[in-house]
């Protein structure tokens, strides 16, 4: 059976399917990640997609195929994605090197939408908490697929000259997070990538993961309820997902106040039998960048 996930957080990062009592454990193929470079772009520009699929045994590298929706959010919707998207309705095929449509603005931005056939009244989309603006994405491969959103720079509407020029200079396009290291937190801080590191079966150790330095990125974000630009820094979300043992937690949230050089730590306890575990970590940003890395543990009687 078919599993569709949609992104809580609007942005073309990771995403958590919420329809399992344990999120972060791979039982089945599914889309992870979905990213986009540059992480965000003006209409007409072009951005490549790329998408972390994931299963039971491991990568997943079959290219996945990518679909945009073009409907834009009716007068009565409040959802990230409009219900005729999700059904599939309004979705038009689209490639790994993709122009974002000339017209996003208006179908997802704060511009006026064009009028649909149907007659339906839309209305511009609200920013979401970081200012931005989405055009919602389908990652598909095999019987898994996601929605992710691509960060898409718009111009600020009904604003003074000065607000606008002034957010012009100051504003700077989002990049991707980027994942620095993983590392089996032990005495010998053993660094976890694509091959196996040897973990006692049954024992509980850490995973330790630092971001690179630029990762939690400063921007400028209108107000729009003061009138006045605010100055603004990105929190990270982490995500771990593992085909095997348990994990503490599977997500760690690192807010702008905390220190962006601690390490984020998560406790996983390796199964009982003997075998590889596949794992992946995926790093988010407030305005929808993405990035992850891939890492494996052989688990010894």
């Amino acid at each position: 059976m078919r599993r569709l996930a949609v992104l809580v957080a609007l942005g073309l990062g990771a995403c958590t399917p919420r329809f399992e009592d344990a999120p972060w454990r791979v039982e089945q193929t599914r889309v992870l990640g979905i990213a986009a470079e540059p992480a965000e772009a003006r209409p007409g520009e072009v951005v490549q997609l790329s998408a972390l699929v994931a299963s039971p045994d491991g990568n997943v590298t079959a290219a996945p195929s990518w679909s945009v929706c073009t409907r834009p959010r009716t007068a009565a919707e409040r959802t990230a994605v409009t219900q005729r998207c999700l059904e599939g309705d309004a979705l038009e095929p689209a490639g790994a090197s993709w122009s974002v449509l000339s017209d996003a603005c208006a179908r997802f931005g704060p511009n006026v939408p064009p009028t649909e056939d149907d007659g339906v009244p839309q209305r511009p989309s609200d920013p979401d908490a970081s200012g931005g603006y989405f055009v919602p994405m389908r990652a598909e491969v095999a019987d898994a697929s996601s929605f992710g959103a691509l960060r898409i720079r718009c111009d600020l509407p009904g604003v003074t000259r000065a607000i606008f020029e002034a957010y012009e200079d100051r504003y700077a396009l989002n990049r991707n997070p980027e994942i620095e290291s993983i590392v089996l937190r032990d005495p010998d801080a053993r660094p976890l990538g694509d091959a196996p590191v040897a973990v006692a079966a049954g024992a509980w150790v850490d995973l330790q993961v630092v971001a690179g330095q630029t990762a939690a990125e400063a921007y400028v974000r209108y107000d729009a309820g003061g009138g006045v630009l605010v100055d603004e820094r990105e929190w990270l979300r982490f995500e771990f997902f593992v085909t095997g043992g348990e994990l503490e937690r599977g997500q760690v949230i690192v807010s702008p106040g905390d220190d962006p050089d601690e390490p984020v730590v998560v406790s996983w306890l390796a199964p009982a039998e003997e075998g590889v575990v596949s794992g992946w970590v995926v790093v988010t940003d407030a305005r929808g960048g993405a990035s992850w890395r891939a890492f494996a543990v052989q688990v010894d009687g």
